[in-house]
C-alpha cells in the first residue's frame, strides 16, 4: 500500500476526510500541550537558547511517550501558488531537513488557484532526523530559516492510530481514536496541558485521575 493510501485509511479511522487546523479542535480525541515557556527572545533580540531548549525537551518527552516504537508516517503539507513555489519549498526542505526524497508527492487544487502539496515519507522504509525537524519547527515562527514548517508537519503511528502535530514554538497537539490511548500522556504531562483548553480536556478524561 502506498503512503498516500495509508494516510487516507488512517483518516477514515478518525472519521474525517482531511486534516484541518487546529488538529485538537478537529479530531474527536486530543490533548493540546504548551511547550514554549518564558521569554522567546533574549536581550539582544535573538531567540533565547533556554526557551528553545526547554521547548525541544518538552517535545521530545511527549513524542517518546506517545510513540514508544517511533512514528511510521510523516507528512509535510503546504500550499503553493505556482510550480516554482513548490520546487523551491521542496528544495529548501531537502537542504535544511532531510536529503531523503519523499516516497510520494501529491498535488490537489484548492480555492484561489492554489495547490495543496502533500509529501509523504514511509518511516518504516527510511530514517529521518526528527530532532532536527522538531527544532526547525520550533524556530520557524520566531526567526528560523524555514517559516514554511509552521503547522505543516504531521507524524503518525498507524498501528496505534495517533497523530502528533507540533505546530510551532507555542505548542503541539496529539490526537487518537480513543481516550485510553492518550491516558498516559494526560496523566504524565498534565501540568503541560494548555490552560485555555484544560476544561475541555479534563471533561474528555473525566473519571481518570491526572
Amino acid at each position: 500500500m502506498t503512503a498516500a493510501n495509508i494516510f487516507k485509511n488512517e483518516l477514515r479511522k478518525f472519521n474525517v476526510d482531511k486534516i484541518k487546523h487546529p488538529v485538537f479542535y478537529n479530531f474527536p480525541v486530543g490533548i493540546r500541550f504548551e511547550i514554549g515557556i518564558g521569554e522567546v527572545y533574549n536581550s539582544m533580540g535573538k531567540q533565547s537558547g533556554k526557551y528553545v531548549s526547554q521547548a525541544l525537551n518538552r517535545v521530545n518527552s511527549i513524542f517518546e511517550s506517545a510513540f514508544p516504537d517511533g512514528a511510521d508516517l510523516l507528512i509535510f503539507e503546504f500550499n503553493a501558488q505556482a510550480e516554482g513555489d513548490q520546487n523551491l519549498i521542496i528544495k529548501r526542505f531537502s537542504e535544511g531537513i532531510t536529503s531523503i526524497p519523499p516516497h510520494e508527492i501529491i498535488s490537489e487544487n484548492i480555492e484561489d488557484d492554489n495547490l495543496c502539496i502533500r509529501m509523504y515519507w514511509d518511516l518504516s522504509k527510511c530514517s529521518l532526523n526528527l530532532q532536527n525537524l522538531f527544532k526547525e519547527i520550533i524556530l520557524a515562527d520566531i526567526g528560523g530559516k524555514f517559516p514554511g514548517l509552521t503547522s505543516a508537519i504531521y507524524l503518525f503511528d498507524t498501528n496505534r492510530h495517533i497523530i502528533f502535530h507540533l505546530y510551532d514554538d507555542r505548542g503541539l497537539d496529539v490526537a487518537a481514536i480513543d481516550r485510553e490511548t492518550l491516558l498516559l500522556l494526560y496523566q504524565k504531562y498534565n501540568s503541560w496541558i494548555l490552560d485555555y483548553d484544560r476544561p475541555k480536556i479534563e471533561k474528555l478524561f473525566e473519571g481518570y485521575s491526572p
